[in-house]
């Protein structure tokens, strides 16, 4: 059983950049509700430092905490990660991965089929939304333990067809070059935008949550 579930990005960062980054992600916390001292003791400090494996884990050293969301206590905790050519020699720059990570227990009802809890599927979708609108060059994709970061991996190695298709929810954004990603139809609930297009898995969601009436952060 999966120990936790995740909302995750990838954005290719420069170390001249980093600091930009690092800033819109305190934004886009505060906006879903974090403390600004939670903030600041965590991230508001943190440079880019890499370890003696060429990954950077000074953003990881964050405490969970709760927040109440749609009358739910909200277990979460963010983490910003580091990614380097040195370990993904597929790369041409740094990447910075950015994530919310939730307790699966607390969000899945069925492990079998990865399902969420009727009233968790809005709270996960808005943090997608939340993290498109202040992200909306990247994809977005919601996985669990087991397909940690794999649609990412999948699209930077052109290994398509293996992988990229695990994770269970996405907002994918037109500019990515995907034109040869065919969706397997009968997997995803899928809806074309002006500028990106957004997937559910069927076992997962109970309708399209973009459907879905409760939600904060909506997106066009």
């Amino acid at each position: 059983m999966p120990e936790y579930s995740q909302v995750q990005l990838y954005i290719e960062c420069a170390e001249t950049d980093f600091k930009e980054v690092r800033d819109r992600f305190i934004r886009c916390l505060s906006e879903y509700g974090f403390e600004h001292s939670y903030l600041q003791t965590y991230f508001g400090t943190i440079e880019w430092e890499l370890s003696d494996n060429f990954f950077m884990y000074t953003g990881c050293n964050a405490e969970r905490t709760s927040l109440l969301k749609n009358n739910i206590l909200v277990s979460i905790r963010p983490a910003l990660i580091g990614l380097t050519p040195y370990v993904f020699t597929e790369l041409q720059k740094n990447v910075v991965e950015l994530a919310l990570f939730f307790e699966s227990d607390h969000i899945i009802d069925d492990y079998i089929n990865a399902h969420l809890k009727k009233e968790w599927q809005p709270l996960i979708w808005d943090v997608i939304c939340l993290f498109h609108k202040h992200f909306s060059e990247t994809a977005i994709y919601f996985t669990d333990e087991a397909t940690d970061g794999q649609p990412w991996e999948a699209l930077i190695s052109k290994q398509i067809q293996s992988n990229y298709w695990s994770f269970d929810a996405a907002i994918i954004p037109n500019q990515l070059d995907t034109d040869n990603i065919q969706p397997p139809q009968s997997t995803f609930y899928t809806e074309t935008r002006i500028d990106h297009i957004v997937f559910a898995r069927k076992v997962v969601w109970d309708q399209p949550p973009w459907d879905h009436p409760n939600q904060y952060f909506p997106i066009k």
